[in-house]
């Protein structure tokens, strides 16, 4: 009610809203007064106002149509999708979610079904939804079965009523599906006053902005203009609902002023402005989220410095690499014939006694591949099986850095540089340990890849068929530990 009445997002009810929502949900360390079952969901009212409804009448348990409504509620009052309440909330409706052909209302069964559905339609596109993730998954089912329950005239039935339910699952369709009248007049406009470069995706992923591998402006949402006169301007037309991501790349140190304006029409649903500073490759992020709600909604989170996100990854590659060529020859991945997650080596044996001559291929490369925008201090601690040592034992050679800009796909060796402050490789005990301090951090289109040459220990020797595991432990600016592994199972 307060969105639909376009009520100023300043106004101390906004709060008050926030206040009563926080309230009602089972989680101690934001409601310590309520904290039942602690479990992050939420119900009718709090506990200090009777009700009937919730887990079997229990007016203290947590229920779906309710934890749903939480959900999407904070949202509303501005609350960040980070927030834990927020995440708490999402946590019990993934683990209390069930498969589409046994829906129901968790807590209360086919009660207020339709509404539920809504509600935790709402409470998804408000809160993102990650390619392949169950936020998908149950998107998708939601809508499915909708569109599956729908009768032939056009209407839903449920308990609660005919209309009751026509409306709810209209309502539940139309927060992934803006109506055309709505669509074609909505429009977002980015406009940003500072030295960084603006860059907008779309729910689908098109971009509009640099693109640093061309150096031209490329636009790939339809419709959509990109211009630069004393700063930088986006226009998007024709909305998507999910989330828009902004992001602002310094090109130099200073203030940044970012201007986002949403509306249908003549009519501006929603805009804000915000001021902060910027220094050269630092990256901001933001997002604005649209869905049909009360009307079209339009939320604004500004841009905040991109917090450290590493990943690692663990592969096997052969054949010939070349890091100097450019684009750099990265090898080939080892084949995975099983379709197992396995890669495949094979044993060369000598016919006369049966031991190890070679393995085919004779030289590979256990690679780890690490990425994080900002990304400075890491610790690398790699150990492998005795089927193979590194060859040769040190870097240079034995291992090698290197950094790759995955836009262009040139690569520049930091084995021997002081990026690389000490490397170790121990044979005896089959591991390599790197301590790595760039003196640039990773860029957003960067990759520090560690390539580490095994050939065969067992030459002359028996052939030993077990798995071969090179397991990596990465410490990353004191972030916590990331680790990857890959494995080669023998032929």
């Amino acid at each position: 009610m307060l969105d639909a009445a376009n009520l100023s997002k300043t106004d101390n009810t906004w709060n008050k809203a926030e206040m009563y929502i926080t309230s009602c949900q089972n989680l101690q360390v934001t409601n310590p007064v309520y904290d039942v079952t602690n479990d992050g969901g939420f119900t009718y009212q709090p506990p200090s106002i009777s009700c009937c409804w919730g887990w079997w009448e229990d007016p203290s348990q947590s229920y779906g149509a309710m934890t749903a409504a939480g959900v999407w509620g904070l949202r509303l009052t501005d609350v960040d999708k980070d927030d834990q309440r927020v995440q708490a909330g999402l946590d019990w409706l993934r683990d209390h979610y069930a498969p589409i052909d046994t829906v129901q209302n968790p807590g209360i069964g086919n009660t207020y079904l339709y509404y539920y559905l809504l509600s935790f339609a709402k409470s998804l596109i408000m809160t993102e939804i990650p390619v392949g993730s169950w936020q998908e998954t149950a998107s998708n089912d939601i809508t499915n079965y909708i569109v599956d329950q729908q009768f032939d005239d056009g209407h839903w039935t449920s308990a609660e009523g005919d209309l009751f339910a026509t409306e709810q699952a209209i309502l539940a369709l139309q927060t992934r599906i803006i109506p055309t009248d709505i669509q074609r007049l909505s429009y977002l406009t980015f406009i940003l006053h500072s030295n960084a470069d603006l860059h907008v995706y779309d729910p689908l992923g098109r971009h509009v902005g640099m693109n640093y591998g061309t150096g031209d402006i490329e636009i790939q949402i339809p419709g959509a203009t990109h211009s630069s006169n004393g700063g930088q301007e986006i226009y998007i037309p024709c909305l998507e609902t999910g989330n828009y991501r902004i992001e602002l790349v310094g090109t130099g140190d200073g203030e940044y002023t970012l201007d986002v304006i949403g509306g249908v029409g003549d009519t501006i649903v929603s805009e804000d402005s915000f001021t902060s500073t910027i220094t050269s490759d630092e990256v901001h992020d933001g997002n604005v989220n649209v869905a049909m709600i009360t009307g079209l909604t339009i939320h604004i989170e500004g841009p905040e410095p991109e917090e450290t996100h590493a990943t690692i990854k663990k592969d096997f590659r052969y054949a010939k690499v070349k890091f100097s060529k450019e684009p750099a020859n990265l090898g080939d991945l080892l084949l995975d014939s099983n379709d197992n997650g396995k890669y495949n080596v094979s044993y060369v044996l000598s016919k006369k006694d049966c031991n190890v001559k070679s393995t085919n291929p004779g030289q590979l490369f256990g690679v780890i591949n690490i990425t994080g925008a900002g990304v400075t201090n890491i610790s690398i601690n790699d150990t492998f099986g005795s089927q193979f040592d590194v060859n040769p034992g040190k870097r240079g050679g034995g291992v090698e850095v290197i950094r790759l800009n995955s836009t262009t796909c040139n690569a520049v060796v930091l084995t021997d540089t002081a990026n690389v402050s000490s490397a170790e490789v121990n044979n005896d005990i089959n591991r390599v340990k790197l301590i790595i301090n760039l003196t640039e951090p990773l860029k957003p289109n960067e990759h520090l890849m560690i390539y580490v040459k095994f050939r065969t220990a067992l030459k002359h020797k028996m052939p030993d068929y077990s798995d071969f595991i090179n397991h990596a432990k990465v410490y990353v600016d004191n972030g916590g530990l990331l680790a990857a592994q890959a494995t080669i199972e023998f032929e």
